[in-house]
């Protein structure tokens, strides 16, 4: 407020109605390198945008309080291909959000409700549900849900009729082993671009190559309506009954809303309807993951 030359002092306040008429001080004609104008500071606080982080209080080895850009660069610097992290949802405190490294660099995420629990309790509820399917905690998640799909996501991943291409890549090579054997019907399973946890089977049974969703679910693996817990056993469904397929798909080769229909999209519960015989299978998974990784 006030310079005393004689005394070598300053006079100086923080009130705010002082600051507003900083314009008028002659502070302002000082050329000050550490001088920032509040309007300035103002804009920069502006720039902060994204939902803010509700911390949680939950204790598990696979939980962070992160965001998923944040959980997606921790597991590829530092995590396993099938490892996940479970953190706080933007949905608020009844729900969680899983990061699931299902490939190397590309990772699924998703929400998931959480029920039994007090409103806005940062405590995580006594049941987890994913879809239509309910587990007590989040290791329950992992040997029920992530393991069994991370072994049935691999299994494709080895097979021999898998190809890491596009589907116009895909169409190119289906297209000369039509030629070189015209009464065969060549096939590949690939990936499906936009989910890691989904494939895609492209047939070629005449001058075209279709393409039919495969999902995957902790029961198996998903194809025309019916569900396999075991990929060969898919294959072959698949050759005496291919023409069902291209039956269901209407003859087109990139109908969408086949897609949306099918399954192609994660399934995030334990499909109905089919014996599969898969949970008798989980139990060959179920390790303590508090004693080390457990894939």
């Amino acid at each position: 407020l006030d310079i005393d030359k004689q005394r070598f002092s300053l006079h100086l306040t923080m009130l705010a109605d002082s600051l507003d008429r900083v314009r008028e001080l002659v502070v302002g004609n000082l050329n000050d390198p550490y001088w920032k104008e509040p309007s300035l500071a103002k804009k920069s606080k502006s720039n902060r945008s994204g939902p803010k982080l509700q911390l949680r209080r939950i204790t598990h080895p696979r939980f962070k309080n992160v965001t998923r850009e944040e959980a997606e660069k921790h597991l590829t610097e530092d995590g396993m291909v099938g490892e996940v992290l479970f953190r706080p949802s933007s949905r608020g405190l009844n729900a969680l959000s899983i990061t699931w490294m299902v490939q190397k660099n590309k990772f699924e995420n998703f929400a998931f409700e959480e029920l039994d629990k007090k409103k806005n309790d940062p405590e995580i509820g006594k049941k987890l549900r994913i879809k239509n399917l309910d587990f007590a905690d989040l290791e329950d998640i992992i040997i029920n849900y992530i393991t069994p799909m991370n072994n049935f996501i691999q299994t494709v991943l080895k097979f021999r009729k898998f190809k890491d291409k596009t589907y116009d890549e895909i169409k190119v090579i289906n297209e000369k082993e039509k030629l070189a054997a015209p009464k065969g019907i060549p096939y590949y399973i690939i990936p499906y671009e936009k989910h890691p946890t989904a494939f895609v089977l492209a047939f070629r049974p005449s001058s075209r190559t279709y393409r039919a969703p495969v999902g995957i679910s902790p029961d198996g693996y998903k194809l025309g309506g019916r569900v396999f817990n075991d990929i060969e056993g898919m294959i072959a469904w698949f050759k005496k009954n291919y023409q069902k397929i291209f039956a269901n798909n209407n003859g087109s080769a990139g109908n969408r809303r086949n897609y949306r229909s099918s399954g192609v999209r994660p399934s995030y519960g334990r499909s109905r309807g089919y014996d599969t015989g898969a949970s008798a299978r989980y139990g060959d998974y179920r390790q303590d993951y508090r004693s080390g990784r457990s894939y």
